[in-house]
């Protein structure tokens, strides 16, 4: 059944990913950035705090998968079009420093949450509350400079 979860799961970021152009639209890009990071902190935090003092049933963990990658997905277009928008004129420069950049944070934050997986969902949850709030400093600092 593994693939069948998995599968729904990457179908909530694809469904995600699919109606952004409307959200954008409707919404802006800001706000949904916004949105999805207190989503993903949120998420993570009932997750973490519930691990921390039970054993999580699968449908949790199966939630939390869900509704992360659904968030993640609205995150990822919309947070590389705020970082290239004041950089119209080296947009593909721009692109690849910033892809280059995402690349090794991604790398070296997943490695070190990897690493402290110790057979419950704790350590991934507190790391989206963690990595979540530290996103949405970043981007608050990025709207008061830009």
């Amino acid at each position: 059944m593994f693939v069948v979860y998995f599968g729904l799961q990457a179908l909530g970021f694809g469904v995600s990913s699919l109606i952004n152009a409307r959200f954008v639209e409707q919404f802006g890009m800001r706000y949904i950035v916004m949105r999805g990071l207190l989503a993903v902190v949120l998420i993570g935090g009932v997750v973490a705090t519930l691990s921390a003092f039970f054993i999580v049933p699968f449908w949790i963990f199966f939630t939390f998968g869900l509704v992360s990658l659904f968030c993640i997905g609205l995150l990822f277009g919309n947070l590389n079009a705020l970082a290239m928008e004041p950089m119209g004129h080296i947009a593909g420069t721009a692109a690849a420093i910033v892809a280059a950049i995402a690349n090794v944070i991604s790398i070296s934050l997943g490695t070190l949450v990897g690493q402290l997986y110790a057979g419950t969902l704790l350590p991934v949850a507190l790391s989206f509350v963690v990595l979540g709030l530290l996103a949405l400093r970043l981007v608050l600092s990025a709207d008061r400079v830009g």
